[in-house]
């Protein structure tokens, strides 16, 4: 695989674009979580190849443009007048909403 493109990158994660011969492929590579019973073990990866990749799985994969979303008081009160039933139990407490169907 001829590497095209870093796609994206998190704290545990990445994914990389290239091509193998004229079609497009990704690879992700993923760290799995510590064994926190076996620490002999070291620590593994999983691969995800994906070859003949479509422009879907390229934006699936590539980073994402993040947007904020800001509720104003009256919103809030708006969802809040909504509430049909509110169990406030600390545990097993519940809110039951009407079906917006």
């Amino acid at each position: 695989m001829k590497f095209a493109a870093y796609l994206s990158g998190f704290k545990h994660s990445i994914s990389l674009l290239g091509k193998i011969g004229s079609q497009d492929a990704i690879t992700v590579a993923e760290k799995t979580a510590f064994n926190t019973s076996h620490n002999e073990k070291r620590p593994e990866i999983k691969i995800t190849f994906i070859n003949s990749a479509t422009e879907t799985h390229i934006k699936k994969y590539s980073r994402q443009s993040l947007g904020m979303v800001t509720e104003t008081p009256q919103a809030h009160q708006f969802e809040a007048e909504r509430i049909v039933f509110k169990d406030t139990d600390e545990h097993e407490g519940f809110i039951l909403l009407p079906d917006l169907k």
